[in-house]
Parts: structure tokens; C-alpha cells; sequence
């Protein structure tokens, strides 16, 4: 909350009030020193408890704009849309069902020429090995993820050999080998249809943070989060960067699938250096505070639009430094990196 509330706070826009909701009772103590008032709310994955509770408050606190936290706040909010009489931050329903399932993601891209990584949708134990073998494996390690979740919730790293004491003196918890997959889900093989399987993308990993107006790129900030895979998010410590192949896939991405308002897409390198995607978010980030470092306010400027129906003009200048590093902690700071 600090990051966001403080950017929405420092917009040039005058007399704005934030409400704040919560689930949790235990955080709502935490979360109500951020806002102007706060309320308890049911989880948005109790889809008509939850909006009951919405409509109610964005009627009695005359909300203008909701920003959604979470991918099943958002997609209920969408999907009830026409019962609210403000601006809810994100793209249709339509595409956030699409973006929200992962293998049929892939999918849809792969038919559109688009790249992704290898990906197999898995059944059954007695195919699971041969199939891994398709990805690469053993020589390469193989990405579990479900097909429907947020961030990188349940992702773990299949590995042709794992050092499991090495893992627990190190609290690695992300990484299995097979033998200790199959064991997981023999009992429950029924279970594997929730899950995607992916190549390991061995590169660099990315996170393109883009404005977007009916599927029309308007502004993008790019972070290079490294070489190892997310799993423990949010975004702690990242580059900004302005590699011009990742800027036109989103760009593509962003125009077959018609996102609007706000769309996050991760990709990562493969062994040939070439973008492939490893997901899209709908929801804004827990790290947009990174977009102060091309000096930008993304959340003045959504706000904006919400309030205008359109993005206002962007003055984009990049600075004369070659990377600017990203750090979060309870808040954020930037430093800069040599050249």
C-alpha cells in the first residue's frame, strides 16, 4: 500500500479520496492508515457477496475509479461491470477469461504466430514423462504452473536431478524432481488438467508494464528482472530497460487481444535470445511504482483517463543513463547503474 497510495497521492489531480477494502481483518487495521476510510469486504472469489459489498460502498462513498488487486477482484468487477457507475481500471471480461487461463493463452498466441515457449496441457501419469520429454526434459527443466492463478502462486521447477539437502538448508522450495512429481499426483492424476507444463526459458525475464487505449500501445516501462524465475513476487529489486524486440511483442500482443486501460506481460529470452511469453496480468502490479523512473505516474495517468476517456499527452523522455535500478522494500528508491 505505501508505494501505491503515495503515487496516487503526489498526481498533479486535486481533492482526491481514497477508500480503501479489504478482506482480511487482520490487515484492514494496516491497510486503513493508507486510506481516507476503509472497509471490510468478502474475497473477490466470493463473486456475489463481493460485489454486493461494492456496489454498496462505491455508492455511499461516490467512487469514480476502482483499482483492482488481485485477478479475482477484477475479473468479478468486470464481469458485473454494468452495475457500477464508475470506471473500473482494466480490460473486458473477454479477454481477462482469456488471459486468466494460461494454456488457452498459449494457445490463442500460437495460433496467431505469435511466440511462446513449448507448453503441453498433461492428463494422465503414464503420459506425463513422455510429454516432459517433449519440453526438453531431462537435459532441460520444465516450468509447472496453474493453468488459472495469479503471479507465480504453485510454480515449481521440474529438474532432471535435485539436490533436496541443499535445498533445505537454503529454503528452495520451488524446484522437484520427477519422481517426487509423480508421487504428488498419483493419487490425485486428475488434478494434472489444472496444471500447464513449460520449457524453461533460460534467459533473462521481463516485465512490461504498458498503457493501452482499445489495443493501441500508449506507454510502456520495461524491467529486467533477471535470470532466474519469479516465485517469490512482488518485484523486489529490477532494471528498467528499453530492449526495442520486447517493446514490439507487447505491442502485438496488446492489439490481437485488444487489452485496454492496463496490461502487465512477463516474457523471458530462450536459449537463442528470442521473446517468448510467460504470462499477461490484467490487474496492475504491486510494482508499478517502477514507472517514476521514466518519470511517469501511471496511476495519474489511468486516472486520467478514466476521468477523460482518454490518455492525456505523454511527454516520454528516456534519461541519458543506460539502466536505472528499481528497489522495493516498504517503499521504493531508484539507483543508478553504470554504464
Amino acid at each position: 500500500m505505501p508505494p501505491i497510495t503515495r503515487l496516487i497521492r503526489e498526481s498533479s489531480i486535486k481533492e482526491i479520496k481514497l477508500i480503501g477494502v479489504d478482506s482480511s481483518p487482520l490487515s484492514f487495521g494496516l491497510s486503513s492508515v493508507f486510506f481516507d476510510s476503509a472497509h471490510i469486504v468478502p474475497k473477490g472469489s466470493q463473486e456475489a457477496e463481493y460485489i454486493s459489498a461494492m456496489t454498496r460502498i462505491c455508492s455511499d462513498e461516490r467512487i469514480d475509479v476502482i483499482f483492482a488487486g488481485s485477478d479475482e477482484e477484477l475479473n468479478a468487477l468486470k464481469k458485473h461491470e454494468s452495475e457500477f457507475a464508475c470506471h473500473i481500471i482494466g480490460s473486458g471480461i473477454d479477454t481477462l477469461n482469456l488471459v486468466s487461463d494460461k494454456y488457452e493463452l498459449c494457445c490463442y498466441l500460437n495460433r496467431h504466430g505469435i511466440g511462446v515457449p513449448k507448453f503441453k496441457k498433461i492428463v494422465s501419469i503414464n503420459s506425463l514423462e513422455e510429454n516432459l520429454h517433449f519440453l526438453g526434459f531431462p537435459e532441460k527443466s520444465v516450468i509447472l504452473k496453474p493453468r488459472f492463478g495469479r503471479g507465480s502462486r504453485g510454480l515449481k521447477m521440474i529438474k532432471g536431478s535435485v539436490d533436496k539437502f541443499y535445498n533445505f538448508n537454503n529454503k528452495v522450495t520451488h524446484e522437484i524432481d520427477l519422481e517426487e512429481l509423480i508421487k504428488l499426483f498419483e493419487n490425485n492424476e486428475h488434478a494434472l488438467q489444472e496444471y500447464i507444463f513449460m520449457e524453461y526459458l533460460v534467459g533473462d525475464k521481463y516485465s512490461a508494464d504498458i498503457l493501452v487505449e482499445k489495443g493501441n500501445t500508449v506507454d510502456m516501462v520495461i524491467r529486467n528482472n533477471g535470470p532466474y524465475p519469479k516465485v517469490s513476487p512482488p518485484t523486489m529489486i529490477a532494471d528498467i530497460v528499453f530492449d526495442t524486440d520486447i517493446c514490439e511483442y507487447s505491442k502485438e500482443v496488446c492489439k490481437l487481444l485488444s487489452l485496454d486501460d492496463f496490461a502487465q506481460i512477463e516474457v523471458g529470452r530462450d536459449l537463442d535470445g528470442d521473446i517468448r511469453l510467460i504470462e499477461i496480468n490484467g490487474r496492475l502490479d504491486a510494482s508499478l511504482a517502477i514507472t517514476k523512473g521514466v518519470n511517469l505516474n501511471y496511476y495519474e495517468l489511468l486516472i486520467r483517463k478514466a476521468i477523460n476517456s482518454k490518455f492525456p499527452e505523454i511527454d516520454r523522455r528516456k534519461e541519458s543513463f543506460s539502466k536505472l535500478r528499481f528497489m522495493r522494500y516498504l517503499d521504493y528508491e531508484f539507483i543508478k547503474v553504470d554504464k
